[in-house]
């Protein structure tokens, strides 16, 4: 599922963060893959312990701060659409100097404090598996 804009996305609040794979073997379709168990309870009942993977293609940016302290697994605080106003400075002024960021701006939180500012051509969610799925 392509999302068109982020309705979605407060519906991955406390989702298990098992992992993020960054792609850049092609500089001109860089890639960010995560992979997330949705909470049951998080309000959206076709991702109740559902599987997804998050693919966001077209990376033109991507900010990281990654704390590995915590114990137990990570999950997620937040997912919301828009990005800090020290990036939006920065891509103020790439775009002065020409350049074209896309217009996908994302920010996500995790409990432990890790935080990622992203900038994207688009995000697709994709459901791998749920609980109680024989196959998929």
């Amino acid at each position: 599922m392509r999302l068109a804009h982020g309705e979605l996305l407060p519906y991955l609040h406390d989702a298990v963060f098992f992992d993020l794979q960054y792609d850049a073997r092609t500089p001109g379709t860089r890639t960010l893959v995560m992979t997330v168990q949705c909470n049951p309870d998080a309000g959206y009942k076709p991702w109740n312990n559902a599987t997804l993977s998050l693919c966001a293609r077209g990376v033109f940016l991507l900010r990281c701060t990654a704390w590995g302290f915590c114990s137990g697994q990570d999950t997620i605080d937040s997912w919301h659409e828009g990005v800090s106003d020290a990036t939006v400075s920065e891509l103020a002024r790439l775009r002065g100097q020409g350049a074209r960021p896309p217009e996908r701006l994302f920010t996500i939180t995790l409990h432990s404090g890790s935080c990622f500012e992203l900038v994207c051509e688009s995000l697709e969610i994709t459901k791998l598996k749920s609980e109680g799925d024989t196959h998929l």
